[in-house]
């Protein structure tokens, strides 16, 4: 098997697995909810607007690019992050919440995981594109 055979395998497989996923989740959505998934990403798409703007008085977590590497999650990438929204877009990440060995072991695979698409992603994109 040559270099493309192999991208193109590793990319069906990828594929149908976020498929699958993808499809889980929906079905799981709508029996719970009586909804489709569009419904529950909108509510997404308004707390987080909500919170950013108007601000939240408790911990929220945001997908967010990391500024400096905190509870192992390195610099530049985004990730979802314990922080509180001041209002007017402004936020704080919070850097002195304790994390259990397991929690720290989920997140380690997490940035693995997506180091690994990262580098997946870079074979995608136009050298102007790609740093």
């Amino acid at each position: 098997m040559d270099h493309e055979e192999v991208e193109k395998k590793i990319m069906e497989i990828n594929t149908s697995d976020i498929m699958k996923n993808i499809s889980d989740r929906n079905s799981k959505i709508v029996e719970v909810t009586g909804s489709g998934t569009f419904i529950s990403a909108a509510k997404a798409i308004v707390d987080h607007i909500r919170d950013l703007f108007y601000g939240s008085l408790q911990i929220v977590s945001k997908g967010v690019i990391v500024q400096k590497s905190q509870y192992g999650v390195e610099e530049g990438i985004c990730f979802s992050m314990p922080l509180v929204c001041h209002g007017n877009g402004e936020y704080a990440v919070l850097d002195d919440l304790t994390i259990k060995e397991n929690q720290k072991n989920r997140i380690k695979d997490c940035v693995q995981e997506l180091l690994k698409e990262k580098e997946l992603v870079k074979n995608f994109l136009t050298e102007s594109e790609n740093p």
